[in-house]
């Protein structure tokens, strides 16, 4: 069951990308990613292992093509196995670096692509006599995303690749 709403999710990311690409290549409008702005927003996603994703992030545009941020981020779950039930708790923190395909010339359209470095914790505790533990890991990862600006300051993000979730949709907000 799980598998097929993670296909849903996916191919609903990747319709939503290209239906959007598509429609940047016939305009004829300039690029709404600008140096000196900056983002910041909220996106929501499938856990890698299971449960939900939320997590927050910014960026700063370091010149029209490069923008530099972060992102934190807290997923839950909890799994039972036999009579014993495992909490798990993920938080991933980290460091992005994304390229802006500025050439796409469409004014309400931004395609970006990534990395992601940073930091993840990881917890469990569970229902038995046995305690809980901790472990944090660190994470190097890929991804691509695309902004699409409903109003001037106000855009619907979707996100697939490597770092807080593998696919993540959200609204970001230009400052």
């Amino acid at each position: 069951m799980k598998s097929t709403k993670i296909i849903k999710t996916i191919v609903f990311g990747a319709v939503f990308l290209i239906a959007a690409t598509t429609s940047s290549l016939q305009a004829k409008e300039s690029s709404p990613f600008k140096e000196g702005d900056i983002y910041v927003g909220a996106s929501v996603g499938p856990g890698f292992w299971g449960g939900a994703m939320i997590a927050g992030n910014f960026e700063y545009a370091v010149s029209k093509f490069i923008g530099v941020g972060g992102l934190i981020g807290y997923l839950s779950y909890d799994e039972k196995v036999w009579s014993t039930t495992y909490s798990y708790t993920v938080i991933p923190v980290g460091v992005t670096v994304a390229y802006h395909f500025t050439f796409i010339k469409n004014k309400n359209l931004d395609v970006s692509a990534g990395v992601f470095t940073g930091y993840y914790s990881y917890s469990v505790d569970s229902t038995s006599t046995l305690t809980g533990a901790a472990v944090s890991t660190f994470a190097v990862g890929a991804y691509g995303a695309c902004r699409y600006y409903v109003a001037e300051n106000i855009a619907l993000k979707a996100k697939l690749g490597y770092g807080a979730s593998f696919a993540e949709f959200g609204v970001d907000f230009k400052l």
